[in-house]
């Protein structure tokens, strides 16, 4: 049980399991053999034994007119990983060189005004990873409304926190307004004390915040059950929002 279960996490099918398994009890053996001792259909095994065969974890010889099946030293499996492995590599690089003229053509997508909508929790912390990595050094963040450490909030709290981090690795400035009644809680000292970031108070109360950034802005509604994140991508509101932000952030108590 445990061989499967480590066999089918790098991949192989039930049905290569069983093959793989049967052909290392029986030894070099043919296709009659193997489909009784592992279960699998004569229709089946032929394909599975060829993907066995491409994987190299399975040899064969001929003897007369009837292939003879075994199985090759298990170190084969290391070498399948490693092979997937350097193959990895070399699709990461080939991405790598394509990644700017991706993110330019994303870019001129969003000089267009347009609006989405994230819902779901795994949704909207996608969304927020890509903007990290789209991020510049340099680049400004202004949030208000915050509201780090509510109740409803609490499933969101490391996630942030993890992006906020990142944020600051990457040199990226932030500008925080939080709701007064959060004052001193540990979650928003977090935040306090981090570098780059500024953070103020407003006596308001909400359940939503909402982020600037250079040609667009978000608003999160972040519940224990579902997220909701509309974004909108125009330099032009974003200039607006950015200018109320200003006029809050005058008025905001440190």
């Amino acid at each position: 049980m445990e061989i499967d279960i480590a066999l089918r996490r790098i991949g192989l099918t039930d049905g290569e399991i069983r093959v793989y398994s049967a052909l290392f009890d029986l030894g070099e053996t043919t296709t009659g053999r193997i489909v009784k001792n592992s279960g699998v259909s004569s229709s089946k095994v032929y394909p599975i034994l060829d993907r066995l065969i491409g994987k190299g974890l399975v040899s064969y010889i001929r003897k007369g007119k009837i292939r003879h099946y075994k199985t090759t030293s298990p170190n084969k499996i290391l070498e399948m990983l490693e092979k997937r492995k350097r193959k990895i590599e070399e699709q990461k690089e080939e991405i790598s060189r394509i990644l700017p003229l991706l993110i330019a053509r994303e870019n001129k997508k969003k000089s267009r005004n347009e609006a989405s909508v994230y819902e779901g929790h795994k949704a909207v912390k996608t969304y927020y990873k890509n903007l990290l990595m789209e991020s510049r050094k340099g680049d400004e963040r202004l949030v208000f409304g915050a509201r780090t450490g509510y109740p409803i909030a609490k499933g969101a709290q490391y996630f942030f926190q993890s992006f906020h981090n990142s944020c600051v690795k990457n040199g990226m400035k932030k500008k925080m307004i939080f709701n007064e009644d959060l004052r001193g809680k540990k979650s928003v000292e977090f935040f306090r004390h981090s570098p780059g970031t500024e953070v103020r108070f407003l006596p308001h109360v909400t359940i939503s915040s909402i982020g600037v950034m250079r040609d667009g802005i978000d608003m999160l509604i972040w519940t224990k059950d579902t997220a909701l994140l509309f974004v909108i991508n125009s330099s032009e509101v974003a200039r607006t929002f950015r200018n109320y932000f200003g006029i809050l952030w005058k008025i905001a108590r440190k």
